[in-house]
């Protein structure tokens, strides 16, 4: 019996290291996923959703220069825990919420923000039985475009937090990019 009450105490101890950390926004978003996974039940275990949950958001912070990367790890991480579908929309939207209502320092995730939602609306409509149409080149391409010129807004502003050398070094390799390479021309006998 008492090896059954100290087993209690260290799952009990698990579930509550997540909502009592040094972040209370983080250990509030923590607390309502606990609650509501509880009430809609869709988890055998409680920690199950709070541990991919607090998996998930490492990764993306890790990895937040590396969006694509990041969430194509957060979905294999998903998959690696054999969950259902809804399971899968459950922690998803929970991390959508958390970095649409927060601050980092890592700077602006707004990138992850966009493939999150795709994602979301994905794993929603395969929740509601519907087969989502595939990610189509052009889909992929208009999203890059858009992102393309929310961060050509975003630039002035980084670039005036940079420091001389940096801002230099990030114009030296944007130039290619604006301004067509000069060729020498040679005028040769007969032309003219």
């Amino acid at each position: 019996m008492k090896k059954k009450d100290t087993t209690q105490i260290s799952k009990t101890e698990a579930l509550e290291s997540y909502f009592k950390t040094g972040n209370i926004h983080l250990n509030k978003f923590t607390l309502a996923i606990y609650r509501q996974a509880m009430e809609q039940e869709l988890f055998n275990d409680h920690e199950t959703p709070l541990r991919l949950f607090a998996e998930g958001l490492a990764l993306i912070l890790a990895e937040f220069e590396n969006p694509v990367y990041a969430v194509d790890e957060l979905l294999k991480l998903l998959a690696d825990a054999q969950l259902e579908v809804p399971q899968q929309a459950f922690v998803v939207n929970w991390l959508l919420d958390y970095i649409s209502e927060s601050e980092f320092d890592v700077g602006d995730l707004s990138t992850f923000q966009s493939i999150l939602e795709i994602h979301v609306e994905r794993l929603n409509l395969q929740t509601n039985g519907e087969n989502p149409a595939p990610v189509m080149t052009t889909d992929l391409r208009k999203f890059l475009k858009d992102l393309i010129q929310q961060e050509l807004k975003n630039l002035p502003g980084m670039l005036a937090g940079m420091k001389p050398k940096e801002r230099l070094n990030y114009l030296l390799k944007l130039i290619p990019y604006a301004l067509p390479r000069v060729e020498s021309v040679y005028f040769r006998e007969g032309e003219g």
